[in-house]
């Protein structure tokens, strides 16, 4: 089967005529949002150390779950897609791959990520097309680009590097009667912005389980911003697990798209195939 290299922008675009970073808008009024003084222990955590905890906070050595889209444009109409995503992780190393279910014009697409811990080596990510029966590689320079025309990004589906970014932790607020802290994280230089499209972030992190519940996002060189909100979020087997997750561009303050994702059968730590993470397997489906 030949591999070749793709514009992730260029394939978005095509597709769309024929998805553990997820957030929403903070906007007056939407939640009951109060300023509360730092107290306790989370005075002895600068942003830094915040988001390392967020980092390390277990999220199983495996999931497998059924993931539903819904992509919603600015006219208010629907497209829904379904998935099929296993995630497995190997001391430090992530590699995730997504099935596409349907709807039929989508059926079989796959993308496999090899999600790297640290910017020494360059997360790897490649799509399976069954239209023309190849497999392409993203290149970095495409990370960016829309998922399968959905308000996330290739590099929304990787974890970005911890020492990536310079983390200043804002002030502590009560959201939804939970207490949260504020941090703002700046890209360390230039090829960071470039790789992921981000000039900074705002993220927004439950104090009681480290949880990123929301984020604004700042696109580079264009005024939009992405917002992100998980809308609901469950414990399975200890491990709290973010069951829906919306997502929204914002133009110059009007809304152009949406995307709702919702996980159902989430199952974690059980036996997955090592087979399963191979380009061999992308092309072969489930």
């Amino acid at each position: 089967m030949k591999i070749s290299r793709i514009d992730a922008n260029q394939f978005s675009v095509s597709i769309s005529k024929i998805v553990l970073s997820f957030v929403l808008i903070i906007t007056t009024g939407c939640v009951s949002i109060s300023l509360i003084p730092a107290t306790g222990f989370s005075q002895e955590l600068d942003g830094l150390e915040i988001m390392r905890k967020v980092y390390l906070r277990e999220v199983g050595d495996t999931v497998v779950g059924t993931v539903e889209m819904v992509l919603i444009g600015n006219d208010g109409g629907q497209r829904t897609r379904k998935m099929k995503m296993f995630t497995k992780r190997y001391d430090g190393l992530t590699k995730r791959i997504v099935f596409f279910l349907a709807p039929s014009d989508v059926r079989g697409t796959a993308l496999l990520t090899y999600d790297y811990p640290s910017t020494e080596q360059e997360d790897e990510q490649w799509i399976y097309l069954p239209a023309l029966h190849k497999t392409k590689r993203i290149s970095a320079g495409s990370i960016s680009g829309s998922f399968m025309g959905s308000d996330f990004s290739y590099g929304d589906m990787t974890r970005k590097a911890l020492d990536s970014y310079s983390y200043q932790l804002i002030k502590e607020q009560q959201i939804n009667q939970h207490a949260v802290w504020i941090i703002e994280a700046v890209p360390k230089n230039e090829e960071t912005v470039n790789l992921y499209g981000y000039t900074k972030s705002l993220l927004i992190v439950r104090q009681d389980n480290f949880v990123i519940v929301r984020a604004v996002h700042w696109l580079k060189n264009k005024n939009m911003l992405k917002y992100n909100e998980v809308k609901k979020l469950e414990q399975i087997d200890g491990i709290w697990v973010p069951m829906e997750v919306h997502a929204k561009t914002v133009n110059n303050g009007k809304t152009v798209h949406q995307t709702l994702l919702i996980n159902t059968d989430i199952e974690l730590n059980i036996p997955v195939n090592d087979e399963l993470f191979t380009k061999r397997r992308l092309e072969q489906g489930l």
